[in-house]
C-alpha cells in the first residue's frame, strides 16, 4: 500500500524534488503521530459506546423487572398512565375578555377616585 508520502515523491516533477525531499520526513513524522493519535482515540470511543450500550440495556432489564414487581405488589410503575392533575381551569376567550374588560373599569373607577380626593 502506497503512502502519501510515496505518491508525492514518485509523481512529482523534478523542478519540486528539493521540496519534496525536504518536506518528506515531517510528513511522515505527522502522519504517523497524528494517525497513531486519531487511532487510539477512535479506537476509545468505540469501546465508550461500546460499554455504555451495554449499560443502558442492564437498566433496561432492571426497570422492566421493578416494573413487574411493582404491578404484582399494586404499587404505582413507570409504565402507568397517570391521571391529568389540572390545578388551573382554562378560560375559554369569551370569559377571559369579560375579565379584562372588569379589570379595566375598575381601573378606570380607581383612577375617578383618586382624582375626586384631589379635587377636594
Amino acid at each position: 500500500m502506497a503512502n502519501i508520502t510515496d505518491l508525492a515523491v514518485n509523481n512529482a516533477p523534478e523542478a519540486f524534488q528539493p521540496v519534496v525531499d525536504t518536506v518528506q520526513p515531517v510528513l511522515g513524522t505527522l502522519s504517523a503521530l497524528l494517525g497513531g493519535l486519531f487511532g487510539l482515540y477512535l479506537i476509545l470511543i468505540l469501546v465508550r459506546v461500546y460499554y455504555e450500550r451495554r449499560k443502558v440495556h442492564l437498566l433496561m432489564d432492571i426497570r422492566y423487572d421493578l416494573d413487574y414487581l411493582n404491578q404484582h405488589f399494586k404499587v404505582p410503575y413507570s409504565q402507568e398512565k397517570k391521571p391529568l392533575k389540572v390545578k388551573r381551569k382554562i378560560m375559554p376567550i369569551q370569559r377571559l375578555k369579560e375579565e379584562i374588560k372588569k379589570i379595566e373599569a375598575r381601573k378606570k373607577l380607581r383612577q375617578k377616585l383618586k382624582e375626586r380626593k384631589k379635587a377636594r
